[in-house]
């Protein structure tokens, strides 16, 4: 499984903090490679303990493991990275979650 379908397939699991490392990883593709996991921890203000957290429910074993998903992500073909059918599932996805946090009792008092 790659970095985009593991980043989807377990996003239900994901807390905020977790969305903003994910975040910075995606941003930060090339810097990773370099990075130790306790220098992750601190570009993201977080403690070494929610990386391990985060790798844990994104079912990826360790930090190494991590950087081979991400460098895979570096050098795969940009052509196969922006497969209209997983833009099309991702924008979906977003969607949905924006639906499911939103509170929608207001909209129905004005129907």
């Amino acid at each position: 499984m790659n970095w985009l379908e593991r980043k989807d397939t377990y996003d239900n699991r994901l807390t905020i903090q977790d969305r903003e490392i994910v975040a910075y990883l995606d941003q930060n593709l090339d810097k990773i490679q370099q990075m130790t996991s306790q220098e992750l921890a601190d570009a993201c203000f977080v403690s070494h303990s929610s990386i391990s957290r985060l790798l844990k429910k994104l079912e990826i074993t360790n930090f190494a493991a991590l950087k081979f998903l991400l460098r895979e992500e570096i050098t795969q073909p940009k052509l196969a990275r922006s497969d209209f059918s997983v833009l099309v599932n991702n924008y979906h996805h977003y969607i949905d979650q924006i639906f499911e946090k939103q509170d929608l009792s207001l909209y129905v008092q004005y129907l």
